[in-house]
């Protein structure tokens, strides 16, 4: 990693070399009689200086289309997180790229260069394509930034600190990043450390369920806005968690009874009660609003997908 950005020409040696001498080198055992060595040895004839020269030279006269492919790269990318990883924000893009690996670095640093100082750490980039069946994704961070060899060494691929790859089988994929889920009613900022947001907005969310002395009863969720990636800030769990009944729950003194399926949108909370009004499918009348028992679980929050779902069936 040092020599990469300390030795002249190691940029464009490593850009130049695949392009120039398409090596592939032996997948399996190999014997001192190997054709593979007497590649090599070609290669580094008279200290390899012509082949360096020659592998420096391609790259340098690639470099402008690799920085083409880069800022193209950049303008089609998003900003997603990994739900393994929640504290880290990747920005990914669909490349294929024999430069890969640097189309994913430049990511990572624009990225950086974005949220600014204080969450630069927290960044890196990622190139993803089809391969067959599979998802091949390269990873990429800044020194001091993610250990991306962690998140290869979770989907059985391989790498180093800054430089990883994995790949995934294609039904897979999608479910490896938290899914944007919509904003059910409107958030004030009620502090500078929280988010505002219109109904309808979609937030990305890292962590949920927090509590804090000032507010015991209400739960937070940390995240950003998916078309504003470079803001976080704490917003109320239930503003982007629809509610669906398990099964059915009586009515009780002061409370709203609940049968199997039904939907609720919930803006408070109390114990074992949330408070709030069923969701109408068809955009009709809006209910009155009430409070609902959660007790032994009887509401759970339905998937992000199905809600975006059932809000476009709405409009």
């Amino acid at each position: 990693e040092l020599g990469r950005r300390a030795l002249k020409g190691a940029s464009a040696f490593e850009s130049g070399m695949a392009a120039a001498f398409a090596l592939s080198p032996p997948r399996e055992e190999i014997t001192p009689e190997d054709p593979a060595f007497q590649r090599l040895e070609l290669l580094l004839d008279n200290g390899g200086r012509s082949t360096l020269r020659e592998a420096i030279e391609l790259g340098q006269a690639l470099e402008s289309g690799i920085e083409a492919q880069c800022n193209e790269a950049m303008a089609r990318s998003a900003v997603w997180t990994l739900r393994a990883f929640p504290a880290w924000r990747c920005a990914v893009a669909s490349v294929a790229s024999p430069f890969a690996g640097r189309i994913a670095e430049h990511l990572a640093a624009q990225l950086a260069a974005r949220v600014g100082q204080a969450a630069a750490h927290r960044c890196l980039g990622v190139v993803f394509e089809v391969r067959g069946s599979r998802m091949r994704a390269v990873l990429r961070s800044l020194p001091g930034g993610p250990d991306v060899s962690e998140i290869a060494a979770a989907r059985d691929g391989s790498g180093r600190a800054t430089r990883a790859f994995f790949s995934s089988p294609f039904d897979e994929w999608e479910d490896l990043w938290a899914q944007p889920e919509p904003v059910l009613w409107d958030v004030a900022a009620t502090s500078p450390h929280c988010l505002g947001l219109r109904q309808g907005e979609l937030v990305s969310i890292a962590h949920r369920g927090e509590r804090f002395r000032d507010s015991p009863a209400d739960e937070w969720s940390w995240g950003y806005k998916t078309g504003e990636p470079y803001v976080e800030g704490w917003i109320p769990t239930l503003s982007h968690t629809m509610l669906i009944a398990a099964r059915a729950v009586p009515a009780g003194n002061g409370t709203h009874a609940l049968e199997e399926g039904d939907l609720v949108v919930a803006q408070g909370q109390r114990g074992d009660y949330v408070w709030g009004a069923r969701f109408c499918h068809g955009g009709g009348k809006q209910e009155p609003k009430g409070w609902f028992p959660r007790v032994d679980n009887a509401l759970q929050p339905v998937h992000a997908n199905s809600v975006r779902a059932l809000l476009r069936c709405r409009a």
